[in-house]
């Protein structure tokens, strides 16, 4: 089901199946349908026409936020917001944006609101999911018998929220056929951006991030498994505030023996304050397209420590 007020040109259906624009008369645009909520919704990338998010080749500022909720809506503004990204200027180009979420989003509802200077236009909107865990047999779990490198990183703007939350692009599944020791190297920078939000957040936030994993010797076994820790996998700071200290960083170093079976390895991200109960108030550092941020795990089969 689509809904939105964005239905002149070729019409909601279009912009959501690729198939053709879709444009509201007026400075803001909604577009959304409804989602597969068996699947965690990460993210919403929005496209704009050839000519600009405000189809007029002019150069308005543009703001982008993503909305959801439990019951089907009925204004631009309704349920709650899911992600946005700092205001921008307008370019008479093809141009997509993407909307990463600080939690994943199981809503039923989700739309995208686009804020311009002149009309509003879109060419595609696109619903960026990944598979809850419970669907084992979509699931791959790459069989590791001998020395392994596993290689993670963040190109995406991740907000992160109050309340601990897994980063899911970081997510490592492997399944071992011998104990083996496992070596985590991490290191993510953090930008503050409470100035993006109104009112703004200039104060200090506390940052973190930890490891956690769940081990069964089965397959569907993953599932029920509880969470463990990760030893020393853990690394935090604040950032004091907007300006000038508006960057930070944490490092994860360490490493452990695991026995065979199946594992699913997650990371987990959070920036709280008691001072503020807004989410994403720091976020992943992205510069260029590229994420400032990188998981190396090193596997090693029936090696042992010194």
């Amino acid at each position: 089901m689509s809904f939105g007020n964005m239905v002149y040109g070729g019409g909601l259906d279009a912009a959501l199946s690729n198939t053709g624009n879709a444009y509201a008369h007026g400075t803001v645009g909604w577009i959304g349908k409804s989602t597969d909520t068996s699947k965690n919704l990460n993210a919403v990338k929005v496209t704009s026409q050839t000519n600009g998010f405000d189809a007029s080749c002019s150069t308005s500022q543009i703001s982008i936020q993503v909305r959801g909720s439990a019951t089907l809506p009925t204004s631009a503004t309704d349920g709650v917001i899911l992600g946005e990204i700092p205001a921008f200027t307008d370019a008479n180009t093809l141009t997509t944006k993407t909307i990463t979420f600080a939690q994943p989003s199981t809503y039923p509802y989700v739309w995208a609101v686009i804020n311009t200077g002149v009309w509003a236009a879109v060419t595609n909107v696109e619903y960026v999911y990944s598979v809850i865990s419970s669907d084992t047999d979509t699931i791959v779990y790459p069989v590791i018998s001998g020395y392994s490198v596993i290689k993670k990183s963040v190109d995406e703007q991740t907000p992160l929220p109050q309340v601990a939350a897994i980063i899911a692009p970081l997510t490592v599944r492997f399944e071992l056929v011998a104990p083996t020791v496992c070596t985590l190297n991490f290191q993510t920078n953090f930008v503050h951006r409470g100035e993006l939000f109104t009112p703004s957040y200039l104060g200090v936030v506390g940052v973190g991030v930890s490891f956690e994993y769940k081990y069964a010797q089965t397959k569907a076994g993953v599932l029920a498994a509880p969470l463990q820790r990760f030893k020393n996998a853990s690394s935090g700071m604040n950032i004091y505030d907007r300006n000038p200290a508006h960057y930070g960083s944490a490092t994860v170093v360490t490493a452990e023996l695991l026995q065979a079976g199946f594992y699913e390895l997650v990371c987990y991200g959070t920036a709280h304050t008691d001072a503020d109960s807004r989410n994403g108030l720091v976020g992943l550092l992205i510069e260029g397209g590229r994420g400032l941020n990188g998981l190396v795990i090193t596997l090693a089969p029936n090696a042992s420590f010194l």
